[in-house]
This record gives C-alpha cells, structure tokens and sequence, in this order.
C-alpha cells in the first residue's frame, strides 16, 4: 500500500525592486504587474519601489509609465531588482499637441 503523498501550496515569493528614469532619478507611481494575473500589481512609491507577492514558479513583471516605454522584466528570485525606463522619443511634443487641439475645439463656438 502506497502512502499518500502530501501536496503543499506553493509559497509566496516576495518580489521587491526599485523603479527609475534613464537618469537614476526614482519614479514614483509607475505600475508594477505580473505577467499573467494583471490583477496582482502594484505602485511605486516615492522612492520608486515596489513589492509584489508572486504564486507563479518564474514570474515576469510588467512595468508602465505614461512617457516612457513599458516593459517586461524577468525576475530572478527573490533579490531586489533595479528596472530603468526609458522616455518614449517625443512624448511631449505629441502631449502638448493633444492638449492643444482639445483646447481649441472646447473653445469652438
């Protein structure tokens, strides 16, 4: 007679890291996701970290921010991670343009 085997749940990982711009400067309010269950994220803090915990054996992060180009990092265990973003190339220029069209067509009589 075998003996039944035991299943355990997984254990939670803890991800944590820090989120800054090109030029090292933390980023507060990026959003922090995992990669398959979006409903898992998270915010940056003033000084640009996160924690998320994670079920998923080998979870990827995805990272956004208005004006900067998002992306999908791997973790590699439970060490601290430093994600860059970068600037999305001319970001402002087209923002300024939107805001002044839609102030120029709230003004239309």
């Amino acid at each position: 007679m075998k003996s039944a085997e035991v299943i355990k749940p997984a254990e939670p990982a803890n991800l944590t890291g820090t989120v800054v711009d090109e030029t090292g400067k933390a980023l507060a309010g990026v959003t922090v996701s995992l990669v398959g269950a979006p409903q898992e994220s998270s915010i940056t803090n003033s000084a640009g970290g996160f924690l998320l915990r994670s079920l998923l054996p080998s979870p990827v992060l995805r990272v956004s921010y208005a004006g900067y180009e998002q992306q999908e990092v791997a973790t590699k265990g439970a060490a601290p991670m430093a994600i860059q973003l970068n600037k999305l190339p001319n970001y402002e220029r087209q923002r300024k343009q939107r805001e002044k069209a839609a102030e120029k067509a709230y003004r239309k009589p």
